[in-house]
């Protein structure tokens, strides 16, 4: 028999004030449901009188040929008082419900679901079991007026049923300031724990029921509760699946996080998962933040995301990478083509999205349909460390406009008093300083924010322990024990126990159908089993193959200031670029596969395109050798990141010369070292980026050197103007500088004479005028000599004499 729950968590109304509660009390009962097998049908916030009908009439249909079922409602109902009759009849609360008041009594409504017709409409249906929850004022009356045993005598004969209503006819449901779920449905949520089943891990009706008793012993409301037939099982934890459900399929994900694919193996975070939905109840932004490794992406995708489509929502995921306003045009076109919508009408929405005053956020209101819709972005700190190293150099930094623009789109929405679209982002918590800087409000941070800590008490247990019991397997004696005080021993460990679970996985008992405390000591243990895995595949390669594996995992990796190191997805291309022949590519793309099947390293495209990744940042310090690599050269490699950062820039501005590297950067990159060099950039446009910026270099820096001679020249000739204009007497020293001038001239400028020089000299040679003639050699005069006190001169002569003047 199947397991069926209808959850209605009843908010907005047009006669009767709005509640806030309901939908978050729903949502989390419909979580733990869902956990204990449930398939959930859900209405939450609005729904009229014709919406709830319908909704009801196609769960009984769905749940029809014996099947179980479980019904919870949260929200109004009321009573009407008859006149005539002068009694009271009980009804549910529509959207659309409305009432005629006399004094403080409810005379006429209209719209609103009698409960006696609620009734006689369940009774209808052919269950094996019914249990039905009612948080609602008044719905005591339902037992105490003998509507449930009238309505349901035939009903009863032929199917056990178990209903618990929150308060007394009179009596109204209620909540405590402050406090996240209602009174009624927070002993529920208490008594449906793992941590209060009876022992055999079993929760009944009847154990339910008296546990919300107790809880509700001393408040203001006091629970009803009525059942027929045998006692029916709600849910059911710790149990061994029968022989026919055991799977080898492995329940736990090593480094990889949990999907919706996985959700049947996702335990422990049903809390976490609440918290998110309850913020997105009020607000459209709610980012999730935590360390690294503490399950982030594995909470939404598993948890959340789930449970939101089984409630009527569209999803959007994506990763920002180094483009993030492509990769969300990316993920909205792809949508858009799984969308049951014409394409001119994506065409439409497709030119909404991309015009530059709209974007996001107008594009999700122009959508058909009134669903909602909520965008992940995972990994959201990559919008900091990639192209510009956001977070990992000092603040102040400019981030590019590419990232700017996203981060702007994702404010607009939430900056919305009311969209349809909702986001969601996952941040590793040591970049809030970086995310507040670009103008993120702190009441973001300090309202909205769900924090990610680590897993403890059941939760971890239940993470443990349960996806192998769902897989039909068991845990042996004192293995659960050393896993706990191992991961107690290790701060941040849940990728560590994930990998290491998934590790004693493949080391189980098949016989027994047993994880034995054995194969958890060979592996390795907690700490042991990632780099055993990671020293096991490594041994497997030959001395060129791990020449390679160490430059393809170093190129996965982002070196940032001291040890703060993330990990980067590559383009498979790129990666295979590295090599320089044909060989050299087979070797990279066969070590890569072989990491891959390892689960070391994730792929997201066929065998030579997408991207490749490594499994989790885990990896950069559980494998030690990988440790050890990412010491060495650690300020060149950061250099060499600079360097393809700025390359990315100037192939986005169209190879536009201006973005060419200049100046300190361009020195250093000529001071790399050359082996390192071969190693990290492969041949082709990366190798011409640098090649041309050398040859702009040293263009630049002749023209530099001319415009400075040529300055240098102007500044020496009109010296030697101001001199002959207001200096006469020195006409002879004038006409001197001015040939000297001409001389730095022709050396400067390749023989060229510049006009500066040329116009100093004419103008110094015509005001020159003979003063005193020095005569008396018969021969041309070969050198001069002047005296110290510049009194006399001594001149020799071609005609062998010398003379004292």
């Amino acid at each position: 028999m199947a397991k069926y729950a209808l959850v209605m968590g009843l908010t907005d109304y047009d006669d009767f004030n709005q509640l806030t509660r309901p939908a978050a009390d729903a949502r989390t009962v419909a979580q733990i449901l869902q956990t204990g097998g449930y398939r959930i049908t859900s209405v939450l916030g609005a729904a009229d009188y014709d919406k709830i009908v319908a909704q009801l009439k196609t769960f009984l249909q769905q749940t029809a040929h014996k099947n179980e079922a479980l019904i919870y409602i949260t929200g109004h109902s009321f009573l009407v008082w008859d006149k005539i009759t002068e009694e009271q009849a009980g009804y549910i609360a529509t959207s659309n419900c409305r009432v005629r008041r006399e004094n403080d009594s409810i005379v006429e409504q209209s719209h609103g679901i009698p409960f006696i017709n609620f009734n006689k409409l369940i009774a209808k249906a052919d269950l094996s079991n019914l249990v039905l929850l009612l948080d609602t004022c008044h719905s005591g009356g339902l037992i105490e007026q003998g509507l449930f045993q009238q309505s349901f005598r035939t009903f009863g004969q032929k199917t056990d049923y178990f209903f618990i209503t929150a308060a007394r006819t009179a009596e109204a449901a209620w909540a405590k300031s402050g406090a996240p779920h209602s009174v009624f449905t927070t002993a529920v949520l208490s008594g449906l724990a793992a941590e209060n089943a009876p022992e055999g891990g079993v929760i009944t009706g009847d154990d339910l029921s008296a546990h919300i008793a107790r809880q509700l012993q001393h408040e203001k409301q006091e629970p009803m509760r009525l059942g027929q037939g045998r006692s029916i099982e709600i849910l059911r934890y710790g149990a061994v699946v029968t022989d026919g459900q055991v799977s080898d399929e492995n329940p736990y994900q090593g480094l990889k996080a949990f999907t919706g694919e996985t959700k049947r193996f996702f335990h422990g975070r049903a809390q976490k998962v609440s918290e998110i939905g309850d913020r997105l109840d009020w607000c459209n932004f709610v980012p999730v933040v935590g360390p690294s490794g503490i399950g982030k992406s594995s909470v939404v995708r598993a948890g959340l995301l789930p449970q939101l489509e089984s409630f009527g929502w569209q999803v959007l995921i994506m990763k920002p990478d180094d483009e993030p306003m492509t990769r969300l045009r990316l993920a909205v076109k792809d949508w858009l083509e799984q969308q049951n919508v014409s394409r001119r009408e994506q065409q439409r929405l497709t030119q909404i999205f991309d015009h530059p005053t709209n974007g996001l956020s107008a594009w999700a209101e122009a959508l058909p349909g009134n669903e909602s819709l909520l965008l992940l972005v995972d990994q959201f700190e990559e919008v900091f460390t990639l192209r510009k190293e956001m977070g990992l150099e000092p603040m102040g930094q400019r981030l590019p406009d590419e990232q700017t623009k996203f981060i702007h789109q994702i404010l607009a929405v939430s900056n919305l008093s009311e969209s349809r679209l909702k986001v969601v982002t996952t941040m590793r918590s040591d970049f809030i300083d970086p995310w507040l800087a670009t103008g993120q409000p702190p009441s973001v941070v300090q309202q909205q924010t769900v924090y990610l800590g680590p897993l403890q008490n059941q939760d971890l247990t239940d993470a443990i322990v349960k996806p192998a019991q769902t897989q039909g397997y068991d845990f042996g004696a004192g293995l659960q024990q050393l896993i706990l005080k191992d991961v107690e021993a290790e701060p941040n460990s849940l990728p560590l126990l994930e990998f290491a679970l998934t590790e004693l996985w493949e080391r189980r008992d098949r016989e027994r159908r047993l994880l034995t405390a054995n194969a958890y000591d060979d592996m390795g243990g907690l700490q042991g089993a990632l780099n055993k895995r990671a020293e096991d595949e490594y041994a497997k390669l030959s001395d060129v193959e791990k020449k390679w594996i160490r430059q393809i995992c170093l190129a996965l990796v982002r070196i940032g200031r001291d040890e703060k190191d993330t990990r980067r997805r590559r383009l498979k291309t790129d990666l295979l670029a590295l090599g320089t022949n044909e060989v050299d590519i087979e070797t990279v793309q066969y070590v890569i596969d072989g990491f891959v099947a390892g689960r070391l390293l994730v792929t997201d495209g066929d065998e030579t395109s997408g991207y490749v990744d490594i499994a989790h940042e885990a990896l950069m310090a559980g494998w030690q050798r990988f440790a050890d690599w990412r010491q060495e050269n650690r300020d060149q490699r950061r250099l060499i990141q600079r360097l393809e950062d700025a390359h990315e820039e100037w192939v986005a501005k169209n190879k536009n010369d201006k973005y060419l590297l200049q100046g300190g950067l361009l020195e250093e990159w000529r001071d790399l070292d050359a082996q390192l060099v071969k190693e990290l950039i492969p041949q082709g446009d990366l190798r011409s980026f640098f090649a041309q910026s050398d040859v702009q270099e040293q263009e630049n820096a002749a023209k530099l050197k001319q415009a400075l001679a040529e300055s240098e020249l102007k500044d020496a000739s009109r010296k030697i103007r101001d001199k002959l204009i207001n200096l006469p007497q020195y006409t002879v020293e004038a006409t001197i500088e001015a040939i000297d001038a001409v001389g730095y001239s022709l050396e400067k400028f390749r023989g060229d004479v510049k006009h500066s020089a040329q116009d100093a000299l004419n103008r110094s040679w015509n005001k020159i005028h003979e003063r005193l003639k020095l005569q008396g050699h018969s021969g041309g005069v070969r050198a001069v000599a002047f005296s110290p006190d510049g009194d006399r001169i001594v001149s020799g002569s071609s005609d062998n004499t010398l003379r004292l003047w």
